[in-house]
């Protein structure tokens, strides 16, 4: 069954308990959704998986000799019917005949930025809302409620949708219009009557 878009459900399989502890916390600092975490040894990996339904798995390339990993990701595929994505936590060299297995990697020097935007990539966030230079109607209600100072909560609240799908929205429009200040926003949206002049000066 598919769970709730605005969850990422990642199972952490890395021996090192300080990496795999390291990979976990970034994670959650970094990637503004709901975020479960699977955490298991090595025995019980396989038969977990599909109890616990993930969305990505993070996997230390080491385990490749243990297990095939193209096999493993059309077989539970199959059976949790939604796809999974293997991203491989790279800790030194990696043949690339392993690192074919993989979608994506996520190496020791990478930057926590790198790896939510790669987390967005994966789960199709990025390409939800299409990439026209032209704001859609949902975008616009958006930056109505953040010129007249709503949080990103109130508007959640206001518009019934999550908490992330706003943050998803803001990062949209910020890349469409090349705009990071919500004073920058403000005058965009008095430019393109938006709002009113009136509504920013009540706030």
């Amino acid at each position: 069954m598919r769970h709730n878009r605005d969850i990422i459900r990642i199972s952490v399989l890395e021996p090192s308990k300080i990496l795999h502890a390291g990979v976990i916390s970034v994670i959650k600092e970094t990637v503004d959704c709901e975020v479960v975490f699977q955490e298991f040894l090595h025995e019980n990996f396989a038969a977990n998986l599909e109890e616990f339904s993930p969305d990505v798995i993070i996997i230390n390339p080491y385990y490749s000799e243990y297990y095939n990993f193209k096999l493993l990701k059309s077989s539970l595929e199959k059976k949790i019917m939604k796809p999974v994505h293997f991203v491989s936590l790279n800790t030194g060299i990696v043949p690339e005949t392993v690192l074919g297995c993989f979608e994506s990697v996520i190496s020791l020097y990478d930057e926590p930025k790198d790896i939510h935007l790669m987390l967005d990539k994966l789960m199709g966030y990025d390409k939800h809302y299409g990439s026209s230079d032209e704001l859609t109607e949902r975008e616009k209600e958006i930056i109505r409620y953040v010129v007249r100072g709503k949080s990103n909560k109130e508007i959640s609240a206001d518009m019934n949708i999550s908490v992330y799908t706003v943050s998803t929205h803001r990062r949209n429009i910020s890349k469409k219009l090349q705009i990071h200040s919500a004073t920058a926003m403000t005058i965009y949206a008095i430019s393109n009557n938006l709002v009113s002049i009136n509504e920013v000066k009540s706030l």
